[in-house]
């Protein structure tokens, strides 16, 4: 993973042979931060969930996108979150 903001730090876990990623995402700024986390290694034809699962709600994301733009994220000044990332059962919108 990759996220595109000083003093913002990602990281994520993901089983081998298993599509679903964990992703954590880690401020250190004394302000709140909107940014992007690129993920890679995902097809980029899939449509995948992203789960907010600390804030709730969920984006729906080509593979292609999240590795390159990634989903978009907003932390609390020295916040944290967590997503969870699987594939999706409907596809998403090609941007």
């Amino acid at each position: 993973v990759h996220v595109d903001a000083d003093r913002v730090v990602a990281f994520a876990r993901k089983v081998k042979d298993d599509p679903k990623v964990w992703v954590t995402v880690k401020s250190s700024q004394l302000q709140d931060v909107s940014t992007f986390t690129q993920v890679q290694g995902l097809i980029p034809d899939q449509s995948y969930v992203v789960h907010n699962l600390l804030e709730g709600g969920d984006q729906l994301v080509l593979g292609s996108v999240l590795s390159k733009a990634g989903f978009a994220l907003k932390l609390k000044a020295n916040g944290s979150n967590v997503f969870f990332i699987e594939p999706a059962v409907q596809p998403a919108l090609k941007l």
